[in-house]
C-alpha cells in the first residue's frame, strides 16, 4: 500500500473511488487525474491542506513511483492555476519587496565588486575639492591638533591681564634696583593691557557700526550656497525619477508578453502531464493484460 501526501491549496475532503467524478472542488487538474485512472482501490482526500492518495496492492513499485511523480506534477500545475486565478502569478510580480536575506546577499555582492579603498577614496564622478592654502603656522597647528598634543609656547596671555603691584615694592629689605626693574616690567604689562583694551574698544565700535551689514551679507552668501545645493538635489531627484519611470514603462510594456509566455508554458506542462498520464494508463493496461494472460 502506497500513501502519498502532497501540499495543495484549499481544504478538500471527499472519499471516492477512482472514477470520473468531482474530487477537488474548483480543481480540474485533480479531477482529470482521477478520471483518467481506473481499476484498483484509490482514495483522494484532503485535510489541513494535505492530499493523500492510496494505491491498492495491484500496482507495482515502478508504477507507484511514476504515479508519485504524476501527483506532484498535478499538484504543482493546480497550484499554478490557483495562483493565477487569484492574481498571484509570480512571473508578473514586478518589483517585489526585497527580503532581509536577499538584501544581505545583494550587499555582499556589491561589496565584492567594490575596491578595497572605496571607504577612503571619493568616487571619480564627485567634483574635486578646492585646494587649501593655509599659512605654515596654521598647518603646524592643524598637525598638532591631529596628533592630540597640548599647546606649547605661543602668546603669553598673562601680559593682557591687569598688572599687580610687584612684591618687591612692599619688601623693606629689597634692593632698590630690583624694585625699579619690577616696576618697569609691570609698566610694560600695563601698556600691553591698555593697548589690548583700546583695540577691543575699537573693534566693538566697528562691529556696532558695520556688524549688521556684514552679518546680512554673510547670510545672503549662505542662502546662495543653499539655493545651489537645493537645485543640484532637485536635478538629481528628477533624473532618478525619470530613470524609475522609464524602467517601469519598460516592465509594463512586457507584462503582456510575460503573461502569454507563462500561459504557453502552463499549457505545455499540462499537455506533458496528460501525455504522461495516458502513457502510464496504457502501461498499466498492458501490465494488467500480461498478468491476466499469465494467470490464465
Amino acid at each position: 500500500m502506497l500513501v502519498v501526501s502532497v501540499s495543495t491549496p484549499g481544504d478538500i475532503q471527499m472519499p471516492a473511488k477512482f472514477a470520473a467524478r468531482p474530487v477537488m472542488h474548483g480543481s480540474s487538474c485533480a479531477q482529470k487525474l482521477v478520471s483518467q485512472y481506473d481499476g484498483g482501490e484509490r482514495r483522494l482526500r484532503s485535510k489541513q491542506s494535505l492530499v493523500s492518495l492510496e494505491v491498492g496492492p495491484t500496482g507495482t513499485r515502478e508504477s507507484e513511483a511514476q504515479l508519485l511523480k504524476l501527483i506532484r506534477l498535478v499538484h504543482w500545475n493546480c497550484a499554478r492555476q490557483t495562483g493565477k486565478q487569484r492574481g498571484l502569478t509570480r512571473f508578473l510580480d514586478i518589483d517585489e519587496d526585497v527580503t532581509p536575506q536577499v538584501r544581505a546577499e545583494l550587499s555582499r555582492l556589491i561589496d565584492a565588486e567594490l575596491p578595497a579603498d572605496y571607504r577612503s577614496t571619493l568616487h571619480p564622478s564627485l567634483p574635486k575639492l578646492p585646494p587649501t592654502k593655509f599659512s605654515p603656522l596654521i598647518e603646524q597647528e592643524l598637525e598638532r591638533k591631529a596628533r592630540n598634543e597640548p599647546i606649547s609656547g605661543g602668546v603669553d596671555l598673562s601680559r593682557y591681564e591687569a598688572p599687580e603691584i610687584p612684591p618687591s615694592s612692599t619688601d623693606p629689605n629689597a634692593n632698590p634696583a630690583t624694585v625699579i626693574d619690577d616696576w618697569k616690567q609691570t609698566l610694560r604689562r600695563a601698556y600691553a593691557a591698555h593697548l589690548h583694551l583700546s583695540t577691543r574698544k575699537e573693534n566693538l565700535a566697528l562691529l556696532e557700526a558695520h556688524g549688521k551689514n556684514a552679518w546680512l551679507i554673510g547670510n545672503m552668501q549662505l542662502e546662495e550656497i543653499l539655493r545651489r545645493t537645493e537645485k543640484e538635489l532637485h536635478d538629481t531627484t528628477e533624473a532618478t525619477e525619470a530613470i524609475n519611470r522609464e524602467r517601469k514603462l519598460r516592465q509594463e510594456s512586457v507584462r503582456g508578453e510575460l503573461a502569454a509566455l507563462e500561459d504557453t508554458w502552463r499549457r505545455g506542462v499540462s499537455g506533458t502531464l496528460n501525455v504522461e498520464i495516458a502513457a502510464e494508463k496504457l502501461r498499466r493496461d498492458i501490465l494488467d493484460m500480461r498478468r491476466q494472460q499469465a494467470q490464465s
